[in-house]
């Protein structure tokens, strides 16, 4: 019983918190702005499958980041630094009538996080109810 204790302990010393923080922040911005793209209004944003999604990445990053000794800043820098990425090609591409490519684009991005949201599942749940989520 130590022996797999001990082992669960190197390999959860050796789990790269940061990486997933990052990855669902990415997606978390990459569901933003699909959302953004989709919506003809601000009411429609916020009701927007994809808007929720988007919300789910930032519940699985923070939770990443609170066991990882990673700030809610941190989180903050990387999501608004991934987010100006996206609008900057949201706005080259709507530029020069490229924005149905652009959105083509996002697309199986956005497919791709919801299934990484899918397998973070109970985290999403769990947090949800514990700060007494809307549904």
């Amino acid at each position: 019983m130590s022996i797999f204790l001990c082992g669960q302990t190197v390999l959860s010393e050796g789990f790269d918190y940061l990486k997933q923080v990052k990855k669902y922040v990415k997606c978390e911005a990459v569901l933003n702005v699909t959302a953004n793209v989709l919506s003809a209004s601000e009411e429609e944003f916020y009701q927007h499958e994809a808007h929720h999604a988007s919300i789910d990445s930032r519940i699985i990053a923070l939770e990443f980041a609170r066991v990882g000794g990673h700030s809610v800043e941190e989180v903050d820098e990387l999501f608004y630094l991934y987010l100006t990425e996206y609008r900057n090609v949201l706005q080259e591409k709507e530029a020069n009538d490229e924005l149905e490519s652009f959105i083509n684009s996002l697309r199986p991005l956005a497919e791709d996080c919801e299934e990484l949201n899918a397998m973070q599942e109970d985290i999403i749940a769990r947090r949800k109810e514990e700060i007494d989520y809307p549904k």
